[in-house]
Formats: C-alpha cells, sequence, structure tokens
C-alpha cells in the first residue's frame, strides 16, 4: 500500500516539478529586463538601441561592434539584441518578448536562444514591412555559419547590418537560397523530362492504335458477299393514325464559396545554429 502511494505521488511530484522548470525557463528573458538595457536614444526619432547579453556571448568590444551597427536602424525603430535562454521555442520567445516590450510602434529584435540553438529576427510596425518573413530567413540563412563557429559578435554584427541594407533598398545576396532554388530547377527539369517521356510514349501508342483501327474495316469488308436467294411481294392497306410526344426539362444548382484573412502583429524568421 505504502509503495504504490509512494509510486502516484511521485510522479505527481515529477510532473509539477517539470513544470515549474518549464515556466523558469519562459521567463528567463524578461521584458523589463530587455527595457532597462538601453544603450543609445536617437534624439531624431526617439527609438532607442538595447542590448541585453544574458549569456554572456560578448566581449567588450563586441558589444560596442554590435550597438554600432544597430544605431542606424533606430531611425527606423527601436532595435534589440537579445541572448540567453528561451523556452520551449525560440520562435514564440521572440515574438512575446518583443511584443510585450515594444507593444506599439515599430521595433526589430534579433535573438540568440542559447537553449534552442536558433537566430531569430522578429520585427513589427515600419521594420516589419520591409524586415518581412522572407527577409528575416534570408539573412539568418547568411549568419547561422558564424554562430556555429562560436563567433556570436560577427553574427549579430552582420545581422543588423544586412537588416539596414534591406531598410535603405541595397541588394542583400542570399547564397543558400540560389543554391536551394538552383536544386530546385533541376528537380523540377527532371520532373518535366519524365512527364515529356510517358506522354510522348502515349501518344505513339494511341497513334498506331489508330492506325490499325483504320485498316481494320478494309479487311472485313472485302470479305463480305451478298446472295439474292428469293424474292417476294407483300402488300399493306393504308392506315391513319396519329402519334405524339412528351417533353421535359430539368433543372440546375449553383454554389458559392467563402473567403476570411487574419493577421498579426510581428512577424519574422530564423535558423537553427
Amino acid at each position: 500500500m505504502n509503495r504504490s502511494f509512494l509510486k502516484k505521488y511521485s510522479a505527481v511530484f515529477l510532473f509539477f516539478s517539470f513544470l515549474l522548470t518549464l515556466s523558469f525557463q519562459s521567463f528567463a528573458l524578461s521584458s523589463d529586463e530587455l527595457l532597462q538595457a538601453s544603450v543609445y536614444t536617437n534624439s531624431s526619432s526617439g527609438y532607442k538601441a538595447y542590448l541585453l547579453d544574458e549569456s554572456d556571448l560578448l566581449s567588450s568590444s563586441e558589444e560596442t561592434q554590435v550597438k554600432e551597427a544597430m544605431i542606424p536602424l533606430t531611425k527606423y525603430g527601436n532595435i534589440a539584441f537579445v541572448s540567453g535562454e528561451g523556452g520551449y521555442s525560440a520562435a514564440s520567445t521572440a515574438k512575446d518578448l518583443l511584443e510585450d516590450s515594444f507593444p506599439n510602434g515599430s521595433a526589430s529584435l534579433l535573438l540568440i536562444d542559447m537553449y534552442n540553438r536558433e537566430i531569430r529576427i522578429q520585427s513589427s510596425g515600419t521594420l516589419y514591412k520591409t524586415i518581412n518573413n522572407h527577409v528575416a530567413d534570408s539573412i539568418t540563412d547568411n549568419i547561422y555559419r558564424y554562430a556555429s563557429n562560436g563567433d556570436f559578435g560577427k553574427t549579430a554584427t552582420m545581422a543588423f547590418r544586412q537588416m539596414n541594407a534591406k531598410m535603405e533598398g541595397r541588394f542583400v545576396e542570399t547564397p543558400m537560397r540560389w543554391i536551394s532554388n538552383l536544386f530546385l530547377a533541376a528537380a523540377l527539369a527532371l520532373l518535366l523530362n519524365f512527364l515529356w517521356l510517358i506522354t510522348g510514349k502515349r501518344n505513339e501508342t494511341a497513334a498506331a492504335g489508330a492506325i490499325l483501327a483504320a485498316m481494320a474495316p478494309d479487311f472485313i469488308i472485302a470479305q463480305r458477299r451478298k446472295d439474292l436467294i428469293s424474292q417476294n411481294k407483300l402488300y399493306v392497306p393504308r392506315s391513319s393514325g396519329s402519334s405524339g410526344g412528351s417533353s421535359g426539362g430539368g433543372g440546375g444548382f449553383s454554389g458559392g464559396g467563402f473567403s476570411g484573412g487574419g493577421g498579426h502583429s510581428s512577424g519574422g524568421g530564423g535558423h537553427r545554429f
């Protein structure tokens, strides 16, 4: 009896301990801490740059470089660099942190989540119009190798420089996207060639069948023969009558559809490292 009691409540204790651990992870990065980590204020726009390095990834010189890379972006909105251990999802951590810290206006946040080993860029407002999901994915595709090598200073600096280049309308190379598109185009070309070969074979088979079908009646008619064996006459008296008919009609139905839409206040993209 005591053993079953202990097993039952041990399982309950472990379950609540697990939930408590997740709760601590979820609040490991808070908006209050981020808003206290301001390192620059743009006197013209009023927007600020924030640097919260909870995982201590940057040296003092690297922090200066990251700050300098963030400053041009404060022309368009609040900019933040954050490192730390997020919750179960880097995407949800970046989204919640950005929207809790900057619920109104334009903002962009670069998160290096050491728990999930993922880089995320999350943006809202004016910045999100340019630094959208596709651009965020492209930029993180370009920089994740620096994070894989442990060079987090260069990871952040290059991310903010490329974000600023996009905001200024300059071209940002995306070599990984090009390589992916190249492989996709090659696979599509192979598929089209395969379908073309199958279609060609079917057309050849259909043409051969049509030729044989056209020749068959000639062979049959050539062997037919008619012989007149007898002839009879039949008298049929005249009669009158009428016939009628009926007509009918049918109907049909038509249907419609529906449309709907939705949106979100921020968006972003990322890449694991």
